[in-house]
Parts: C-alpha cells; sequence; structure tokens
C-alpha cells in the first residue's frame, strides 16, 4: 500500500504540474483547501514512509477537513458565508456541510462522505487530541514508542489516498482546463484498477 501511495502522490503533483489556478473568490479559497488536503497527503506518505505512524494518522483529520471545506466552498456556501470564512469568523461543522451537500445532491459521493465521516471521525479527533488510541498505539510490551499494527497503518494510507483522489477530482472543474480533466480520470481510473 506504501508504494501504490507514494505513486499516487507523484501521478498527482505530475498532474497538477503547470496547471492554471483558479481565477475567482470560491475557486481559490476551494482550490487552497484542496491543495491543503494533498499536501498533507504527501506528507502522510512520507511519515509512514518514515516509520512515523502517529504522526501520519494526526494528519488524517485535517486532511479530511481540507476536502470538506473545499466541497462546501465549491457546492454550498453562500458568497457572505465565504466572505465570513475567510475573515476566520466562519467555523465549518463538518457533519453539517456533509447535510448540506446532500439536500444539493444525496448520490454516491455524499454517501461515501457520510460513511467515512461515520466511520472515522471520533478516531480522527482522538488522535488529534491525543486520546486513548494515540497513546495505546506508544506502548508494547517491554517498550515505549511506536507500535501501531500494519492493518491500521494500511488503512490510514487508503484513508489519506480517498482524500487525495476527491481533492484531485474536484480540481480540474475549478479551472474549467478540459486537458487537466483527462488526465485526472485517467489518473483515477489508473490507481482504481490498481486496487482491484
Amino acid at each position: 500500500m506504501l508504494q501504490k501511495s507514494k505513486t499516487l502522490a507523484i501521478r498527482i503533483l505530475e498532474v497538477m504540474s503547470n496547471r492554471p489556478a483558479p481565477n475567482d473568490f470560491r475557486g481559490s479559497l476551494s482550490g487552497g483547501s484542496l491543495d491543503v488536503a494533498l499536501e498533507h497527503h504527501r506528507a502522510v506518505v512520507v511519515l509512514v514512509d518514515q516509520n512515523l505512524y502517529g504522526s501520519a494518522i494526526t494528519l488524517l483529520r485535517p486532511t479530511y477537513e481540507a476536502c470538506i471545506t473545499a466541497l462546501w466552498c465549491i457546492y454550498v456556501a453562500t458568497d457572505h458565508e465565504l466572505n465570513e470564512f475567510a475573515e476566520g469568523r466562519y467555523k465549518l461543522d463538518p457533519q453539517k456541510v456533509i447535510n448540506r451537500l446532500k439536500q444539493k445532491d444525496d448520490g454516491e459521493y455524499t454517501k461515501v462522505l457520510q460513511r467515512l465521516h461515520n466511520q472515522s471521525w471520533e478516531t480522527l479527533h482522538g488522535y488529534i487530541h491525543s486520546r486513548n488510541l494515540a497513546i495505546q498505539r506508544r506502548n508494547a510490551e517491554g517498550f515505549i514508542g511506536s507500535n501501531y499494527d500494519p492493518q491500521e497503518v494500511e488503512e490510514a494510507l487508503n484513508f489519506a489516498n480517498v482524500m487525495a483522489l476527491i481533492a484531485v477530482m474536484e480540481l480540474p472543474g475549478l479551472t474549467q482546463d478540459f486537458e487537466f480533466e483527462a488526465k485526472v480520470e485517467e489518473l483515477v481510473s489508473a490507481h482504481v484498477a490498481k486496487q482491484a
């Protein structure tokens, strides 16, 4: 899974190289949020490669939140809310964003987001605030240190990859770059095919 995650991160960087940036306020906020998610994805991959699993898992929540913020900016935020957010006066609640997305389009995409939220929010919250799971993973028989099950690390990489795929799939719509969109579709199809 680590090699697939590295490949995905590299391919995303290649596809994004020299692409135009969004040129409006909504697009800039959305694009910035998506870029945060993609940078966190790369950081998760680097941290896992260096066996820094706790730090990698801790980055999953901000990666998720960056994706949620971007989707909110793109699909449901009003201009007033965007201005409030840009000035630091609007705090997002991921569940409320998902609810608003579902009101707009309750398709498979929102069902996936809801499932991810339901399955992971409390765990992600616990890691970022050093709660029980984060602490328990630091204690092994006979030593204190990183003690993560390989399956848990693989699940973390998979989660980060899903967030990176969501982020990269949303970017072309902000730029109206059809070549970019085709390259992203090719990248996503290739990654999904390797997972099968």
